[in-house]
């Protein structure tokens, strides 16, 4: 089974202020970071999170990113030997393919899940642990609270309110896009995380 960590917290503050929240997820010998983010001070905290689970920039296998947006994205370049994921394509090193979508496994227990309507390239990340069922969800939700409701920023409310179904319907925690981990009251899960 995988191990899932938040490694940062994210926030959005004051309507100006944005961090998404950034994941490490290890799955034997693949180390995956998700949504790496966006600015100098999320750099630096970024470094340091990797350092205390005794990782660098070099040790991650694969980037995954859950949408095109810049402050979910701007630091994938600095995972220098890692396969950058997306929903639809892989790329390794110059090399760009397309993979399968929905239920592409990358890793044994990482899977990716559609889940638009924030964006139209939204994908989460489904993540089997010792306990319950991980998805990192990136905006499907921006905060633990699962808020908005109505997302200013959604490319299709209607797809949107149809992919946070889809994750009610599996999740047993759910890490959304900019706050922390947070169980899915509707199951029942072992334990904490």
């Amino acid at each position: 089974m995988a191990k899932v960590k938040v490694l940062i917290e994210g926030y959005v503050k004051d309507d100006t202020l944005v961090v998404p929240t950034t994941t490490l997820i290890q799955d034997g010998n693949t180390n995956i970071v998700v949504d790496p983010g966006m600015g100098k001070n999320k750099l630096e905290a970024l470094k340091k999170a990797l350092e205390t689970e005794g990782l660098s920039f070099e040790d991650i296998s694969i980037v995954f990113t859950t949408h095109y947006h810049l402050d979910h994205t701007q630091h994938v370049g600095l995972f220098l030997k890692a396969k950058l994921i997306d929903y639809m394509y892989v790329y390794d090193g110059e090399q760009w393919t397309d993979h399968d979508g929905e239920g592409y496994k990358i890793s044994p227990n990482v899977s990716i899940t559609h889940t638009p309507g924030h964006s139209i390239e939204h994908a989460s990340l489904t993540v089997k642990t010792d306990k319950g069922l991980v998805v990192v969800a990136g905006d499907v939700w921006w905060f633990t609270d699962m808020t908005p409701v109505e997302d200013e920023m959604a490319w299709n409310q209607e797809k949107l309110e149809d992919s946070r179904k889809k994750v009610l319907k599996v999740a047993d925690w759910i890490i959304p896009g900019h706050g922390k981990m947070f169980r899915n009251l509707k199951k029942e899960v072992k334990s904490d995380v």
